[in-house]
Order: structure tokens, then C-alpha cells, then sequence
């Protein structure tokens, strides 16, 4: 059973009941101080809090900073990490100040693509707001977001905050590839560089195209050629990272030293046959670490042109 505490002081016992029905048990605080005496008991765990946007205030118009204020109390009080969604009738909210822009945007609303609030006028919402309540919880215990929590500045290359470095849709790549470093029993599996390089020749070198660092309609090797050119290091491309990236692409593509075409997921040989043999026990996790200290050098080497053009303008 999850248990789910609702600000509302107003009865919504047909939802309640339906909620009941899928696994969800709700205690509903009337006031707001009644929610958080009930936060900071011990004797229940809420897995998740459940707002009325309206509830901030009885009286006149409720304002982003009341509802941003009241959930950021009832955190406080929860004293850990629990999620929250708003459900709402929407009322009460002046023009100036919607809804929408009231409710701030939380990392489960992004990587579950939620909506950021649910209508109480609308059976389906209803109706959806219970599976996605499911969905919000158990998406605090994935490894998912335990890995995104841990790697923080990785991930910041796929946030619109950031700029959208990388794009979106490959997060997951890099979610998997940490994966398999924190595993040691996938360490010998020579399989995984072929999805080091999947990521170089695609989302990466993507995006080194977009922001001019090498040229577009390149193949993998013309662009480790490349990448490694002089010039770059005038831009602010260290040495230690045209090496890096080098070596990345040396260990995961055969016959990478010459800029002939080659069979696309075709690992070195030498590789394959020293991560079977157990003679490269370390060579996985070492090519995956070499392409976090990249990317973490990327968001900052990024951010940095982007300052210098915007100070040139």
C-alpha cells in the first residue's frame, strides 16, 4: 500500500474510494499545520504529497509564491525526499499569475514527462493522476534517478537550463553505461564498448557539430582526426582531452588509426579477445570513466564559449 497525504480541505471521497481500490492509501490534512504535525510523525512514511493549489489561502487570490512557499514547508517538514503533484480545480489563480507558471518543475515532471498539474474537474485526470502517482514513486527508489542524483553535472548537459548540450533522448545511454560501471560483473562483457562508440558516433559527435568543434558528415574517424588538430587547442581544447577522446575511439573501433571506412561495431580485436581472456579486467570501466571526465569537461568547456560569444556581442 502507498500511503499519499493530501492538502485539501475539501472532501473528494469518490477519489479517495477509486484510490483505495488501486493501492493507494490517502490521509488528508485539512490545515496546513494538521499536514505537517502529520509530516513529522514517525509512525507513517508518506511516499508522496498531494497539493490543492487553491489550498495555500482561503481567502483572495493564491499566488505562485504562496503554493512555491507552502510546498516548500511541508519538504521541510517531511525531513526527506518526498515527491509531490498538484491536484487542482485551478480556480483562484489571477491572469497575471497561472497556474502553469506557479507550479515549478520538478525532476519527475521532466523524465516521466508528467503534466504539472491534474484537474479535479476531469474524471480522466483522475484517473490518470493515480497511475501516475504509482509511477512517481517508484521512480524514487530507480536506479534511474539514483544515478542522475550521483552524477549530477553529467546530466546537466541534457537540461534546457544548460543549453540541451546533448540531446534528451539519448540520457538513458548514459544512464545504462553507469550502470554497468557500478556493476563489476559487467565489466568483462566486451559488448558494452560498442555502446561507448554508438554514443561517440552519434549524440556526441552531434553535437560537437552543432557547436563547430569539427565538421559535419564526418565519419568516426575523421572526426577523432580531427578533434585532434591543433587549432582546437586554441579554442580551449586541452591536450589531455584530444587524447582522451583519441583513445576512447582506438578502444572501441577496429582499424581506428586509418581514415579508411570500417564494419560499424567492429571492436579491436585485441580488445575483445583481452576483456574474454581476462587480461583486461579493468578496461571497460576505465573507457566508460575516460567518457564521464569528457563529458563533465565538455559542460564546462561549453559553457565557457557560450559566456566569451555572449561577452563579445
Amino acid at each position: 500500500m502507498k500511503h499519499v497525504l493530501w492538502f485539501d480541505d475539501n472532501k473528494f471521497e469518490a477519489f479517495e474510494a477509486d484510490a483505495y481500490d488501486e493501492n493507494i492509501d490517502i490521509t488528508q490534512a485539512p490545515t496546513l499545520q494538521r499536514g505537517l504535525d502529520l509530516l513529522k510523525q514517525n509512525d507513517v512514511h508518506y511516499d508522496l504529497m498531494l497539493f490543492d493549489a487553491n489550498y495555500v489561502t482561503r481567502y483572495g487570490q493564491a499566488s505562485s509564491m504562496m503554493l512555491t512557499n507552502t510546498i516548500h514547508k511541508c519538504c521541510e517538514a517531511a525531513g526527506k525526499d518526498v515527491p509531490w503533484l498538484v491536484f487542482t480545480a485551478g480556480a483562484g489563480f489571477d491572469g497575471a499569475d497561472s497556474l502553469d507558471n506557479a507550479i515549478p518543475t520538478m525532476p519527475w515532471h521532466e523524465d516521466l514527462a508528467l503534466p504539472l498539474w491534474y484537474s479535479k474537474q476531469k474524471r480522466s485526470d483522475a484517473a490518470q493522476l493515480l497511475i501516475d502517482i504509482h509511477k512517481v514513486i517508484d521512480y524514487m527508489d530507480s536506479p534511474y534517478r539514483q544515478i542522475k542524483n550521483k552524477y549530477p553535472d553529467i546530466f546537466k548537459l541534457f537540461h534546457p537550463d544548460y543549453g540541451s548540450i546533448l540531446d534528451k533522448k539519448n540520457e538513458k545511454d548514459i544512464v545504462d553505461l553507469i550502470q554497468i560501471l557500478e556493476d563489476p560483473s559487467e565489466h568483462n562483457q566486451a559488448s558494452h564498448l560498442t555502446t561507448v562508440r554508438a554514443f561517440l558516433e552519434g549524440p556526441l559527435t552531434e553535437s560537437l557539430v552543432r557547436y563547430q568543434i569539427v565538421e559535419p558528415n564526418l565519419s568516426l574517424n575523421e572526426v577523432t582526426y580531427q578533434f585532434k588538430n591543433w587549432d582546437l587547442q586554441e579554442m580551449g581544447v586541452h591536450r589531455y582531452i584530444q587524447i582522451s577522446f583519441d583513445y576512447m575511439v582506438r578502444c572501441t573501433q577496429d582499424a581506428s588509426h586509418s581514415g579508411k571506412h570500417v564494419t560499424k561495431d567492429k571492436l579491436p580485436p585485441q580488445v575483445r579477445a583481452g576483456i574474454q581472456s581476462g587480461t583486461m579486467p579493468y578496461l571497460v570501466p576505465n573507457i566508460i570513466h575516460t567518457l564521464l571526465s569528457f563529458l563533465t569537461w565538455y559542460l564546462d568547456f561549453i559553457q565557457q564559449q557560450n559566456s566569451t560569444f555572449a561577452h563579445n556581442q
